[in-house]
C-alpha cells in the first residue's frame, strides 16, 4: 500500500488518491472497507501508515457512522500523542481541519462543555502547543489557530 511508504511525495500522492476514491465510493463501501482501512492505518506499527491516517481521518470524519466517528477521534487523539514526533507533527497539521470537520458533521453542540471538541480535541491542541513538543510540532499546531478562531 502506497500510504505506508517512507517517501513523503509518494505517500502524500497516495493519500490524495485515496481521498478521490473515497469521494466516489457509495456510503456502504465507504463505511465498510474504506473506514476499516483508515482505522488499520491509524494503529499500524509503521509510523508512515499512522502519518497517512492523520489526514485521512480528518478528511473522512463527516461520512463515518457515529461509532466510527468515536473511534476516529480516539485514533486521532492517539496520533497526536504518538511516540514518533513526525506522526505528531502531521497530526497537529490536521488538527484545525479535524476541528472544522467535527463541528460541521456533529454540530455546534460539540463546542459545549461535554462536547467532543472540548473534552477531546482542545486538550490535544494544548498539549501539542506546549513547550514539551519539538518546534516542528508546535509550529504546525499554532498555524491552526486561525482555523480555531472561527469557533
Amino acid at each position: 500500500l502506497l500510504l505506508t511508504v517512507e517517501e513523503n511525495t509518494v505517500r502524500e500522492a497516495a493519500a490524495e488518491s485515496a481521498q478521490k476514491v473515497a469521494d466516489i465510493l457509495p456510503q456502504e463501501a465507504f463505511q465498510g472497507a474504506y473506514a476499516e482501512m483508515v482505522a488499520r492505518l491509524a494503529t499500524k506499527e509503521w509510523f508512515t501508515a499512522r502519518i497517512s491516517a492523520a489526514g485521512l481521518i480528518a478528511f473522512s470524519y463527516e461520512r463515518f457512522t457515529a461509532d466510527q466517528r468515536k473511534e476516529s477521534v480516539t485514533n486521532f487523539a492517539a496520533l497526536c500523542v504518538d511516540d514518533t514526533p513526525m506522526v505528531r507533527r502531521v497530526a497537529s497539521q490536521f488538527l484545525g481541519e479535524m476541528f472544522q470537520t467535527v463541528v460541521k458533521a456533529d454540530g455546534r453542540d460539540t463546542l459545549f462543555e461535554d462536547g467532543v471538541l472540548t473534552t477531546e480535541l482542545v486538550p490535544l491542541y494544548e498539549k501539542l502547543a506546549s513547550n514539551d513538543q519539538p518546534d516542528s510540532v508546535r509550529l504546525q499546531t499554532t498555524e491552526n489557530c486561525a482555523l480555531l478562531e472561527r469557533f
